[in-house]
């Protein structure tokens, strides 16, 4: 009886092992679709919980929470991370290990020293990396609030922290933008929110310094790439067309700046009095956006489509509208989620809004 139950209690601990292995399995590839959709504090909270029971397994944890880690910003940690991860990644794909071990530990050299949180209702909305005794870099963190609190409302979410990265000059911003992204900065930027965490410089790569940072044009362009950080949060690697994506900021750059709006709409009277107008296939290339002979008018369409798509919704439609983006990776399935049945029916109605009574 006793060899019975010996035998019985060594079947229990086999299933309950292979138990946890389909367990963390299933763990894996719910992280692995977390990660895809843009959750990353979701990835870096369940590895974390998971990692001292994982035994062999401990590599693809710390790689996905390292993938997670790099791409919030926390590069420090995540070149801690990386160097314990395998050499391959676990699916075809998906970053390097290696290439993102050298990056995370190089965006870590390039990083201002200066360290900061700010905090909303006890809740951390920004991690501010800045050069001390940079008055410039103080008045981007002076206005984070107030973007943060805009844009969250306008999308009806809450996000989790943001990293902010505000440099002084434009060699070390321009190191620290190729090493994150793997391409230059373009030459007017001063800022962007490309990918989920936040960058601005003071003097950008063209040689300017810019904005004047008591402005509200100053203001606008914080709450625009906060715009951009907060949207590629929410819909993860979903693809994005560049007028959705350009025409969202600009909407929350208009949110703490109204004059914004007016000048969009200007533009737009100019670009229908010279018959100027984009065709919808080509407010698909992201090429438009950065070339200057046709950037004015992409950009002004971007706004003008966007903010006819979303006319009349309210955060919870636009939040329904960006989950669907992320779940379904089509946007034109996304569309209907609000009233559209494609970028074609919406383009068209907006080319006779433009021209009323032309027919077109």
């Amino acid at each position: 009886m006793a060899q019975r139950s010996r035998r019985d209690g060594w079947r229990w601990l086999l299933l309950l092992g292979l138990l946890s292995r389909v367990a963390l399995a299933d763990l894996v590839g719910d992280l692995a679709s977390a990660s895809y959709a843009g959750r990353h504090d979701q990835v870096i909270a369940l590895a974390s919980a998971r990692l001292p029971t994982a035994g062999a397994d401990a590599a693809v944890l710390r790689y996905l929470r390292g993938v997670a880690s790099y791409r919030t910003g926390w590069v420090a940690a995540a070149a801690v991370d990386l160097a314990q991860a395998s050499d391959q990644p676990p699916w075809p794909g998906w970053p390097d290990p290696a290439d993102l071990r050298r990056r995370a530990a190089r965006l870590a050299q390039l990083a201002p020293p200066q360290a900061s949180a700010i905090s909303t209702a006890d809740t951390v909305c920004f991690r501010v990396y800045q050069e001390p005794d940079h008055p410039w870099g103080t008045a981007v963190r002076a206005a984070l609030p107030e973007a943060h609190y805009r844009v969250t409302a306008y999308f009806g979410v809450e996000l989790p922290d943001t990293a902010v990265f505000i440099f002084r000059d434009a060699a070390r911003y321009t190191q620290f933008f190729e090493a994150w992204s793997g391409y230059q900065p373009i030459g007017w930027q001063w800022g962007t929110g490309t990918g989920g965490v936040l960058l601005f410089v003071e003097c950008n790569p063209a040689g300017r310094r810019i904005a004047d940072p008591t402005g509200s044009y100053f203001r606008a362009v914080i709450a625009h790439e906060f715009g951009h950080c907060a949207l590629h949060r929410q819909t993860g690697t979903a693809p994005l067309p560049p007028w959705l994506d350009e025409g969202l900021a600009m909407l929350c750059g208009e949110l703490v700046c109204p004059a914004e709006g007016e000048r969009y709409r200007q533009g737009l009277a100019d670009l229908a009095a010279h018959r100027r107008e984009l065709p919808l296939t080509t407010l698909l290339e992201h090429r438009l956006f950065y070339d200057p002979a046709t950037a004015r008018d992409a950009y002004n369409q971007a706004y003008a489509l966007t903010e006819l798509l979303l006319r009349g919704t309210t955060p919870a439609d636009r939040q329904r509208l960006l989950a669907a983006l992320s779940t379904h990776r089509d946007l034109d399935t996304a569309l209907r989620t609000v009233g559209w049945p494609d970028q074609v029916t919406l383009y068209n109605r907006w080319l006779r809004e433009l021209r009323p009574g032309e027919g077109n």
